[in-house]
């Protein structure tokens, strides 16, 4: 009997890690739900079971942007696969990818690589609007002739979810919006939206937010005169019409819609619980600023200023997990329960908080004392990072 028990156990976790994740086309809740080329925006669903049976994990996949007529040509002839969902495929298991990029971490099967979660609702949106899934702007109305409608997606998205996906999302009890990067940014512009779109059907669900990476710092770029993020959240503002979150936009006013870009600026306007989890030594803020793991003496003295920033940036935010890493994103990979801090992985400290209403911001705010760059020794050796 015992070992009928242990084989039950067993083929449930095999059942639940073969089970793929499935295509679901948006085009037929809204005729606005359009990647940047006009194909149907989709998304991506995987059923939970056991005690996850209630449990939503919704991510909003990242992916950089383009912002004007010169980045999404550009986008256009190298990350192509970012703009449309003609190369997502009807289904895909775990360890599948679209064109490299990946569906691990938070929303992995694996009750190894993902225990807390492993078992939840599992939905990834596919990021093909190039707007941090914020925009809204059609294509006729557009400079380059693309859709940059993510806002759109995002509303149909929750949609589908609440009234065609079977089972349905009406059935839950947590929900937890997560996004990685650029879908970090979409995540913090996006939850209170959503927060609002499911409080008439789910007034008493469990709805909390964590972003992965999603802090672009406001600061002077070290060696990159043709790029700031700064420029980027104000182009997306100016050419896209993103739609940033709407309590950020009326603390700023006409004329600083683009502070809403950065979570330094728009961390304390965000209603819904939320959980940030950044590197100190962010891969993406550092490269995209002109600085990569050559790290001559100008660019040491440079990053360990941007080191500070981060610090003191982040000191006042409530729930804050920061490593010592030159690392960007961890949610899509193994990282997610691999990167620890003492003894606390990203995925345990996200579910620390997240299952604990009572938790304190003494309790959830965990940062890495030790010296110098990437000295965590649970940190992935530097790379220079891709364009995501």
């Amino acid at each position: 009997m015992r070992l009928l028990i242990v084989l039950l156990i067993c083929c449930g976790w095999c059942y639940a890690q073969d089970v793929p994740l499935l295509r679901y086309f948006l085009n037929d809740v809204s005729p606005l739900a359009l990647c940047n080329d006009g194909s149907p925006a989709a998304y991506y669903f995987r059923q939970g079971h056991g005690n996850g049976t209630n449990r939503w994990i919704i991510r909003l996949q990242g992916g950089g942007w383009c912002y004007d007529q010169a980045s999404c040509e550009a986008r256009q002839k190298n990350s192509l696969y970012w703009t449309t969902s003609n190369v997502c495929p009807a289904s895909l298991l775990d360890n599948e990818t679209i064109s490299g990029v990946g569906h691990e971490g938070i929303l992995s099967s694996d009750p190894v690589q993902n225990p807390h979660f492993y078992d939840a609702n599992h939905v990834w949106m596919w990021y093909c609007s190039s707007d941090s899934h914020i925009g809204n702007r059609t294509a006729a109305e557009s400079i380059n002739g693309w859709n940059f409608l993510g806002k759109n997606i995002i509303k149909a998205l929750v949609n589908h979810l609440l009234y065609t996906q079977n089972p349905s999302m009406l059935s839950a009890t947590e929900i937890l919006l997560t996004g990685d990067s650029a879908g970090g940014v979409a995540t913090f512009n996006n939850v209170d939206f959503i927060g609002q779109l499911i409080a008439p059907t789910l007034p008493k669900v469990h709805y909390r937010a964590f972003v992965d990476c999603g802090w672009f710092l406001d600061i002077p770029a070290f060696g990159n005169d043709q790029f700031s993020f700064q420029g980027v959240a104000r182009d997306l503002f100016s050419n896209w019409n993103v739609m940033y979150d709407e309590s950020c936009l009326e603390n700023y006013g006409t004329g600083n819609e683009w502070k809403c870009f950065h979570a330094q600026y728009a961390w304390p306007f965000i209603e819904t619980l939320t959980f940030w989890q950044e590197f100190q030594f962010d891969a993406a803020n550092l490269g995209f600023d002109g600085v990569n793991p050559t790290f001559n003496s100008s660019m040491e003295q440079w990053s360990s200023a941007f080191q500070q920033d981060m610090l003191t940036y982040t000191q006042k935010v409530p729930y804050m997990f920061l490593p010592n890493c030159y690392k960007h994103e961890t949610i899509d990979g193994p990282m997610f329960s691999t990167v620890k801090i003492g003894n606390v992985s990203i995925g345990d400290a996200v579910w620390a908080w997240y299952s604990d209403p009572s938790a304190t911001p003494a309790q959830s705010h965990t940062v890495d004392a030790c010296l110098p760059i990437n000295c965590n020794p649970t940190c992935p050796p530097m790379a220079i990072p891709s364009s995501r």
